[in-house]
């Protein structure tokens, strides 16, 4: 049986599949970090950071490790030691995004009485 590729479409032409990826040989490489207002989110364990409400994925190598996120030219940079990780367009509220700077460093880690703070 045929799959959803080689149905026509609504024009009459076939959707066809890319036959090769592009990059799949060739190490990408980060670019540096753009200036602007900068966060720091830390990322859960499945390496997604929450930044004004709506949350960015920045990579499972990324989990649990603290990442800088920036506005710049209307997309949402995710940054670490000043190399770009990910971009993604802007998807959250942008009202919220001044409760969100006012963070810079994110909610506080939880206090706990017996041995201090805890990481």
């Amino acid at each position: 049986m045929p799959g959803w590729w080689s149905r026509p479409t609504r024009s009459g032409c076939a959707r066809t599949r890319p036959t090769a990826r592009h990059g799949r040989g060739v190490a990408r490489r980060a670019r540096d970090a753009t200036a602007g207002l900068t966060v720091t989110r830390l990322a859960d364990g499945a390496g997604v950071v929450c930044f004004a409400g709506t949350n960015y994925a920045c990579g499972r190598r990324w989990a649990r490790t603290a990442i800088d996120v920036t506005i710049v030219a209307g997309s949402v940079q995710l940054s670490k030691d000043g190399k770009v990780i990910r971009v993604h367009p802007i998807r959250h509220d942008r009202s919220r995004e001044l409760g969100a700077f006012a963070n810079p460093k994110g909610r506080p880690r939880r206090k706990n009485s017996a041995t201090g703070n805890v990481a």
